[in-house]
């Protein structure tokens, strides 16, 4: 009873990106498998059409980057979809560019405790918008120039 609280005591808006991640996190999740990486980002490009052009930041604007972030993030994990750091940027950054702000995924690696890690991740106007991480921990080093066009 509380998260539907919590829920309805969100605006329409955030309300409705929270329903379409809970849906697009999982097609996104069997998309990466069946088609790739590529592919998904395209299909997931078209299904979210731009509807408005408004700049990454300032105007309040530079908020809504992590806000979906965190919507998307919220949606995986109440939606128990399993969805990793990739489908969570793919549909992130979907659901920015459907409002007409430009994002970029990004790609990175690491060595962390002897290990080699990877991490998907959005950047917005230049800036890295990731929830997922502690930013207290080694970074991951992106790849250069953009990935997926």
């Amino acid at each position: 009873m509380k998260r539907l609280a919590s829920f309805l005591s969100l605006p329409a808006a955030r309300r409705q990106q929270f329903v379409l991640a809970l849906l697009a996190l999982p097609v996104a999740r069997v998309a990466l498998k069946v088609v790739g990486v590529r592919r998904t980002y395209r299909m997931f490009s078209s299904v979210f059409p731009v509807k408005a052009s408004r700049p990454a930041s300032g105007a309040g604007g530079s908020s809504e980057p992590v806000a979906i972030a965190r919507v998307v993030h919220r949606a995986s994990v109440v939606g128990r979809s399993g969805a990793t750091c990739l489908p969570q940027a793919l549909v992130s950054r979907a659901l920015l560019h459907r409002q007409g702000i430009p994002t970029e995924i990004r790609i990175g690696t690491r060595y962390k405790d002897g290990q080699f890690e990877a991490h998907a991740w959005i950047e917005a106007n230049g800036a890295q918008v990731d929830i997922s991480t502690d930013p207290r921990a080694d970074p991951f080093v992106a790849f250069e120039g953009s990935v997926l066009s």
